[in-house]
């Protein structure tokens, strides 16, 4: 069984922990963390969780108790559960890949364990039905649980808002399930490459790390500048087809430095 730590403060002051109904059920979201795998998923099947959760030394607990406070969790937007294609059912923690809440790069697959990954598609679809714009990997998940591995790869982080926390991000122009790209950063990227369906191509970007998880880019902002720039403009010239003189001609008159 994994270990986890939960930061109390964030905990005991989260907004979105306060929405769950019943309030009994509040508790209950502390002591299911330890279920989570490598990569913040589980096998969320309520008999299952009651066997290895509750029946040693909580005999007021029932298996229909454990699926109850389970609903209780995904109604309020703070477990995303799915069946996989082998018919087990699975959950994950939404905000738990946030950095220092689940164990570094080198343990994941060796050391730690890793659960089913959540389709990106129905996980996002999710997160919008619960009104929770943001999310991904540039901007992080904000419900702010600060729950962590313990380990020496990222700390904690707590919820609790202060008055030394740092600024929200910019409203977001696309919001990924890796991927976030603020309204700032769309019109920059807007003015430096017109030519580019950013939509599609922030779409495709965020596929792009959500199937290669060891390559994901620390900074995003980076990342899809990047991506955008090694798409060619229509009228740019092809660089096979002129050479020389002609090729350097050809695009600095397109790059706009000759008339």
């Amino acid at each position: 069984m994994p270990k986890r730590i939960v930061d109390g403060e964030g905990l005991w002051r989260s907004g979105k922990l306060a929405r769950v109904e019943p309030i009994r059920a509040r508790a209950e979201y502390a002591n299911l963390i330890p279920l989570a795998l490598a990569n913040g998923s589980f096998e969320c099947s309520a008999r299952l969780i009651w066997a290895q959760v509750y029946a040693f030394n909580r005999p007021d607990v029932t298996p229909e108790d454990v699926e109850n406070n389970l609903k209780a969790f995904e109604e309020s937007g703070l477990l995303f559960r799915w069946t996989s294609v082998d018919g087990k059912p699975w959950a994950y923690f939404v905000g738990i890949d946030k950095p220092g809440r689940l164990p570094g790069k080198s343990r994941k697959g060796k050391n730690e364990k890793i659960g089913a990954e959540p389709p990106p598609e129905a996980l996002r679809k999710f997160l919008e039905s619960k009104n929770f714009p943001g999310f991904g990997f540039g901007s992080g998940s904000g419900f702010g649980f600060g729950i962590g591995s313990g380990g020496k790869e990222g700390a904690p982080e707590s919820g609790a808002p202060t008055a030394q926390d740092k600024p929200r991000p910019s409203p977001s122009a696309f919001a990924g399930l890796h991927l976030t790209v603020s309204q700032r950063q769309d019109l920059s990227l807007a003015e430096a490459f017109p030519w580019v369906d950013r939509q599609a191509e922030y779409r495709k970007a965020d596929a792009w790390i959500e199937a290669n998880p060891e390559r994901r880019p620390r900074k995003t902002a980076r990342f899809i500048h990047n991506w955008c720039s090694k798409i060619a403009s229509p009228s740019s010239p092809r660089k096979e087809e002129l050479s020389g003189k002609e090729f350097a001609a050809a695009l600095a008159k397109n790059s706009g430095l000759v008339q």
